[in-house]
């Protein structure tokens, strides 16, 4: 364990790597060596079938998922739980990972990357039809915390329309004033624009893919848009090093990236 980390710490993150080991978080088709993976929230739809096709490659292997904030994970590996794999949607968050010693540094790869899009309940009760439309009085909108990646982007986004000739600075404040909930994982949001507790939410472009039925789209224009990078690195302390480095080759594979793609993904150039 890294030096300086409290026992009640160490102890915490002991609970945690069993609890998620036992059953605490979705696991794919039982059957080989379990390759724990903490991964930001924003990947959660395309989980499923990177973890199916995985081990349809590597029938060694299976994979288990936890899936939360990149914030989140971070603050648990800190606390002392010990994934295999691990992949951000941060690049701050990673690059304090990094030098932190948490990712043996050869492994750390840029993944993928995503885009800032909004989205509006099917019903749209909100009656939105532009981006304009946000700032109308009244409307209720969620978006991440200012530490959650989805959340930091949002706001980036909304700077560069406040600094544009279409939107200002009263179009910035006008949003930000209708924001009505912050949450602290991407799904969060999407599950409030679901359920139309909300008129619209600011969320990645794979997940308005992965609610497709349950939502529509306002696309952001790549001009006033901000992207998110993705990375994925083995950790330190992995319990299986040559399991989590197999899986990383599969995400970094062709066949790993077109299933990103699906999901709204777009590749790192």
């Amino acid at each position: 364990m890294k030096k300086g980390i409290p026992h009640g710490f160490i102890l915490m993150g002991v609970i945690l790597s069993l609890f998620l080991l036992i059953g605490g978080v979705a696991a794919d088709t039982p059957g080989g060596k379990e390759v724990l993976t903490f991964a930001a929230a924003s990947l959660t739809g395309a989980s499923g079938d990177l973890g199916t096709e995985f081990q349809a490659t590597y029938p060694a292997y299976s994979v288990t998922w936890n899936l939360a904030g990149t914030q989140e994970i971070k603050t648990q590996v800190e606390n002392g739980a010990t994934p295999d794999l691990f992949l951000s949607a941060s690049a701050k968050y990673t690059k304090e990972m990094k030098n932190q010693g948490w990712f043996v540094n050869d492994t750390v790869k840029n993944l993928t990357s995503n885009w800032i899009t909004v989205i509006i309940p099917s019903g749209n009760p909100g009656k939105i039809t532009s981006l304009k439309d946000l700032s109308k009085p009244g409307v209720k909108i969620a978006m991440g915390t200012k530490d959650v990646p989805v959340g930091i982007n949002t706001i980036a986004v909304l700077d560069k329309m406040a600094n544009s000739s279409e939107y200002g600075t009263e179009y910035r404040d006008a949003v930000i004033n209708n924001t009505v909930t912050y949450e602290v994982s991407e799904p969060g949001v999407v599950g409030k624009v679901e359920l139309g507790e909300v008129d619209a939410g600011f969320v990645y472009l794979s997940s308005s893919i992965a609610s497709k039925d349950k939502v529509k789209v306002i696309e952001i224009p790549k001009e006033i848009n901000a992207i998110q990078y993705y990375s994925v690195a083995v950790m330190t302390e992995a319990n299986d090093p040559e399991g989590a480095g197999a899986f990383e080759e599969f995400l970094l594979s062709d066949a790993g990236q077109d299933i990103l793609g699906e999901y709204g993904f777009t590749p790192v150039s």
